[in-house]
């Protein structure tokens, strides 16, 4: 049987070690095994040969079933592609019962055509995919490693597993798939009737799958890739879909549905393609809004859902920001916009997207034909609804839906204007530029001016606060007395060596197939903050992520710099979540507040920049070259107390700082409403806009509706007062 192949970075995650010390193995070890494929520079090697010579050396490595067939697949992938190995596992689990005879990889050609047409006897669109003429010595070890897994769990369960890791948690940059809490998003815009959905670039299926467990009834979707058209059928051969038809080949050039309408359409939109235009496409009867050029495929994809959306339809179409702004496309958005095709445009956040720092749009549009009399366009920001980049879906989907549901009820409401939403006139979107991004046409709102008490209490808490500083800094010695005389310098590697202390990271076991507990997690926003754990995550029980204990350091590398903490009582018992490392100390030998002390310290920082490499920063590694000096137990105590001295100082002053920016900051804005009579936004104290275009606007238009109070941002509060500055994104 062909190997399942594995690099050098494989062997380190499998062996929990860093990848310099699998160098090392192979220079040092005349035993460890030789490449079986790859280059000199990039060798790769046989993961069993590797796993028995692991155990020879008495190096325990438990490799689970599922993370062994995770490998093999990452192993075939790098000889066909990711989806291509996905497909073909997922053919085998669903049809093929048994490994056919035969070593080579050629004894799966049979097998996998036959399983192919099993799928393509419920979808007549596939029956055109050319099945496998060869495959690949890694192909034949990975279809094998499938059947061949000692696993509890169903083959229909392994298969929606790997999907899921390799579609949704751990997508491939060049892969646009699309996250699941997005494509959920989409599918409840459109709305709630189970009718038929089409998705014109369907992709990996994530927006089809979304929409089977919803219970839309039937499903179209197509697709130029065929590995991507069979991974959806795949897909949604899963859910127990029957009523889906996927097609092959690109929908603008050669449209397999001809004049088939859909009650609704949800799609991502391809990026910007300018080769996407056809001399037979420029007299296309879809084009009801203008012949996009070649630079508008966005606009292209538009019009296509649109011409295949049955009249009193709905369309949700995930965009480009681009599309909504670039000179060569504001005729064909003019006439979306003038002609009531545009219903909404909603912005998301950066991170909506898997691999890219785009902030992408979902537009709602609807067919001209059956739009009732209507006069504005919802304008949705919700760009800021996310923390450390991380896209709070939660709230951006309760927030959209709340909203639009609201929009849709009422068309013609006194217009009220909103941080975050706001029922624009049509006629104020159709200027020169005919710009369709949201914030253009939101208001910056702050919070209300405080009350004078209000102020009061932010200054008698910011004065207590400098108050209590001044005294800590009295009480701090400036002398450097009974220091120690007596150090040695030693590397946190060698004091690992030399059992002083223990350095652990994040792991996970590789095995999903468990139950799972909710677990607190440390992050390193949390270390950096100087505050304790803030997220939740599911782990299964058998995971092997580090808790926190009494005397741990925390320690991680954020943007080359280094953040170290002792653990807090609020710590103990968390888990530690990606790039962070406890370094655990021998109490009796490295106290733990001396250790942090000198991890926080200029020394530490300024090796730490010398060792951080060019191709990136692996925490666990740059720490280990750190030389720390090391007194004997009794004198690191003495110093220990001297450091947690400034660290109380430190949060003492870090505390000030944030009372006293919230106090000015509310004192200036309170100042300059009062003396204004107006709030910062340009609106008087009444509501009524101060916005001459605005007035303008409403008075020659029908009244527009007033949004909901489910739009608006909560405000949140607590001791320290923090003060919220919506609407910007």
């Amino acid at each position: 049987m062909d190997a399942v192949e594995v690099s050098s970075a494989d062997i380190a995650r499998i062996a929990n070690v860093r990848p310099t010390a699998v160098s090392n193995w192979r220079k040092r070890h005349i035993d460890f095994p030789e490449p079986v494929g790859g280059t000199e520079k990039s060798p790769r090697f046989n993961l069993s040969d590797v796993l028995s010579w692991l155990r020879d050396q008495g190096k325990a490595v438990n490799l689970p079933t599922q993370q062994r067939l995770h490998q093999a697949i990452e192993s075939a992938a790098e000889h066909t592609s990711l989806p291509a190995a996905l497909v073909q596992a997922g053919l085998a689990l669903l049809y093929v019962d048994h490994p056919p005879p035969g070593a080579n990889a050629d004894a799966w050609i049979d097998p996998l055509a036959e399983a192919q047409a099993e799928l393509a006897r419920t979808n007549f669109g596939l029956a055109d995919v050319p099945p496998p003429d060869a495959l690949a010595p890694a192909s034949n070890a990975m279809l094998r490693t499938a059947l061949t897994e000692d696993n509890k769990r169903s083959r229909q369960s392994i298969v929606e597993k790997l999907l899921d890791r390799y579609l949704q948690d751990r997508p491939p940059s060049n892969l646009g798939t699309t996250p699941r809490p997005l494509a959920e998003l989409m599918i409840a815009l459109v709305g709630s009737d189970p009718g038929s959905l089409m998705d014109p670039a369907c992709g990996t299926g994530s927006i089809l799958v979304s929409a089977a467990k919803a219970g839309h009834s039937r499903l179209m979707g197509q697709d130029a890739d065929p590995t991507l058209a069979m991974m959806t059928a795949i897909r949604l051969q899963l859910t127990g879909t029957q009523g889906f038809d996927i097609q092959l080949g690109d929908a603008l050039n050669r449209d397999a549905f001809g004049s088939a309408k859909a009650d609704n359409i949800a799609c991502h939109v391809p990026p910007s393609d300018r080769g996407w235009l056809r001399e037979s496409s420029l007299n296309d009867e879809r084009w009801a809004y203008g012949v996009p050029s070649n630079r508008e495929s966005e606009l292209a994809w538009v019009q296509h859902a649109l011409w295949h959306l049955k009249p009193g339809g709905m369309a949700a179409l995930l965009m480009s920001p681009g599309a909504g702004t670039r000179p060569s496309g504001r005729r064909i958005r003019r006439e979306l916009a003038s002609k009531g095709a545009l219903r909404a445009v909603i912005s998301l956040p950066r991170g909506s997207l898997h691999n890219t720092t785009v902030a992408p749009q979902v537009w709602l549009l609807t067919n001209a034909a059956s739009v009732n009399a209507h006069s504005t366009v919802l304008m949705m920001d919700l760009s800021n609804q996310h923390e450390d980049n991380v896209p709070q879906w939660k709230e951006i989907s309760e927030r959209a839906l709340g909203c639009w549901h609201r929009y849709q009820e009422s068309w013609s409401d006194r217009l009220r204007r909103n941080d975050q939403a706001r029922a624009v006139p049509i006629i104020e979107l159709l200027d020169e530029e005919v710009d369709l991004t949201p914030t253009k046409y939101l208001p910056v709102t702050l919070a209300p001016a405080k009350s004078v008490i209000e102020l009061k209490e932010e200054h008698r808490k910011a004065t207590l606060h400098f108050e209590g500083l001044q005294a800590q800094l009295a009480e701090l010695p400036i002398e450097f007395t009974n220091l120690p005389t007596t150090i040695r310098w030693e590397t946190i590697d060698l004091l690992e060596q030399q059992d002083v202390l223990r350095i652990w990271r994040h792991q996970t076991s590789g095995d999903s197939s468990h139950s799972t507990k909710l677990v607190r997690v440390i992050t390193p926003i949390d270390i950096a903050r100087h505050q304790a754990s803030q997220e939740s995550t599911e782990v299964p029980d058998v995971e092997l992520a580090t808790q926190v204990r009494p005397g741990d350091v925390l320690a991680v590398v954020i943007n080359r710099r280094l953040y170290a903490r002792t653990a807090t009582d609020a710590d103990i018992d968390a888990h530690i979540g990606p790039q962070v490392v406890i370094l655990r100390p021998h109490p009796q030998m490295l106290d733990c507040h001396y250790l942090s002390g000198f991890l926080n310290g200029r020394s530490a920082g300024e090796q730490l920049a010398r060792n951080i490499s060019s191709t990136g920063v692996h925490t666990t590694s740059e720490l280990r070259r750190i030389r720390m000096p090391v007194p004997d137990i009794d004198a690191q105590i003495e110093l220990a107390k001297r450091l947690c001295q400034l660290e109380q100082l430190a949060d003492h002053a870090r505390s000030t700082f944030r009372l006293t920016d919230v106090f000015t900051g509310d004192y200036r804005d309170s100042l300059l409403e009062q003396m204004t009579g107006e709030d910062m936004t340009g609106e008087d104290r009444s509501g009524q806009t101060d916005n001459p275009a605005s007035r303008s606007t409403a008075d020659s238009t029908e009244q527009t509706p007033a949004l909901a109070d489910d739009c608006s941002p909560e405000v949140q509060t607590d001791d320290s007062i923090v003060r919220t500055h919506t609407g910007q994104s």
